[in-house]
């Protein structure tokens, strides 16, 4: 009820004023980067031991290479994984020096490599925008890179309210 709102608010007062602080003259903008799945699995395929086992299998969808199909898979997993890695370490490297934070979200599916939610100062989105071309022209169009934003910075300033039992107070 408003009552406990205002309570909640009353004796959170400099909790809520440093958290708000904290995000002050800042954005959040979201930066999601995403593969085009037929052509970076034509790459993998390439790979030399992912090749040489696709070979070995062939056409053979006999029970007998069940085994050898999972650990194809696991290969071409283990190698979508270690591009992602890598592609999430140059962002990380272009955006750090003009982000004051950055999160990392959940992927959606395996077409995405990137889901960033970057705190900037507003007045430094220029900076950002230009470090995201310059990464952009580094992937030399190996994914599609996109900037949302900009967005309140609801990822970067969270306040938790839990009522408290007697039995809780009592203890501390």
């Amino acid at each position: 009820g408003e009552g406990k709102v205002r309570t909640i608010l009353r004796r959170g007062y400099a909790t809520f004023k440093a958290a708000l602080a904290n995000i002050r003259d800042k954005v959040q903008l979201e930066v999601v980067a995403r593969w085009d799945l037929e052509w970076v699995l034509g790459e993998v395929a390439r790979e030399k031991p992912i090749a040489e086992l696709k070979g070995e299998i062939g056409n053979d969808a006999s029970p007998a290479s069940i085994q050898e199909r999972v650990r194809l898979g696991e290969m071409v997993k283990r190698s979508l994984d270690r591009r992602r890695e890598e592609h999430e370490r140059e962002a990380l490297k272009a955006l750090a020096p003009c982000a004051r934070d950055i999160r990392q979200n959940p992927l959606f599916d395996d077409s995405f490599v990137l889901n960033l939610a970057v705190l900037v100062e507003k007045e430094r989105q220029d900076e950002l925008d230009r470090a995201l071309e310059q990464l952009d022209k580094k992937l030399d169009g190996r994914l599609n890179v996109r900037r949302v934003g900009p967005l309140p910075p609801y990822s970067f300033c969270t306040v938790e309210v839990k009522p408290l039992s007697r039995e809780e107070i009592e203890r501390a």
